[in-house]
């Protein structure tokens, strides 16, 4: 919630009446040391926070806050906790060549990426994911290294309840559209410019493609505000709870501002106990 480190919030824990609030604490008791958190995590794994992530979801769905009609899948970028500058220093390499990193890096799942359409390299993870084209919920994600192809994900997140599905043209290929059909789903990705009839086939559908940029507010809010523009930890597994926990909290953060604005019916609000 607050872009801390665990030390950070063991310490700030330890003062804030109104986090002791939040955690049933007494006003003298002090917090568990930072280390019981890092021990928490493995404990958990990220298949355990995944569980966590996905019951929100289902409770947001269930109670009307995710409508559906739309999802739009992108990915960003996540560069790794790994300072290239010094790792090429003390390795001596040189700079033509890129499989250093891969020789000599504390985080050995991390790799060389694209972004910016292609223009810049970096190293690091990917964070993929998917939200509700109304609300702009977060309704999956999943991390993959940085050298995995966009297009290539699309399977894992599409959903079978989405109306349709709109992304980039990454996503356009024979497959993804053929995958989406078979499962019902209306498939709006931008189609290539090379494609026959791509001009039509967008215009088609405009209105669904117009939304798919405001995913891009999404990651920024995760990469301003709760620090997912670099990884915390090293390893997949960390960086992918990472992830899961952002979503989570930008989640709940969007409905509690629906149900503060009474934006939803009474009936839709949550019984507190």
């Amino acid at each position: 919630m607050y872009n801390l480190s665990d030390r950070k919030i063991a310490d700030e824990i330890a003062i804030n009446l109104a986090m002791k609030y939040f955690l049933s604490m007494d006003v003298d008791e002090l917090p568990p040391d930072s280390t019981s958190l890092v021990v928490f995590r493995n404990r958990l794994g990220p298949g355990r926070f995944k569980e966590i992530f996905n019951r929100i979801v289902e409770e947001a769905r269930a109670k009307g806050l995710i409508e559906d009609k739309l999802h739009i899948i992108d990915s960003t970028a996540v560069e790794a906790r790994v300072d290239l500058f010094r790792l090429k220093k003390e390795t001596k390499q040189d700079d033509d060549d890129d499989n250093y990193a891969d020789r000599n890096s504390p985080d050995p799942d991390a790799k060389f990426g694209k972004r910016d359409s292609g223009k810049k390299t970096y190293y690091g993870y990917k964070e993929h994911a998917v939200i509700d084209g109304e609300t702009e919920l977060f309704v999956d994600v999943t991390v993959t290294p940085a050298n995995v192809y966009d297009g290539h994900v699309l399977e894992a997140l599409a959903d079978e309840r989405a109306g349709s599905i709109t992304a980039d043209k990454a996503y356009d290929s024979n497959a993804n559209h053929a995958f989406l059909k078979e499962r019902g789903i209306r498939s709006a990705i931008i189609r290539k410019n090379n494609r026959k009839y791509a001009k039509l086939y967008n215009d088609a559908f405009c209105n669904e493609q117009k939304r798919r940029p405001v995913i891009e507010r999404c990651f920024a809010n995760q990469k301003m505000n709760h620090g997912m523009r670099r990884a915390r930890y090293l390893g997949l597994g960390k960086v992918s709870i990472q992830a899961v926990m952002t979503c989570i909290v930008v989640n709940l953060k969007k409905i509690t501002k629906m149900i503060a604005n009474d934006s939803l019916p009474i009936n839709l609000i949550p019984d507190p106990t």
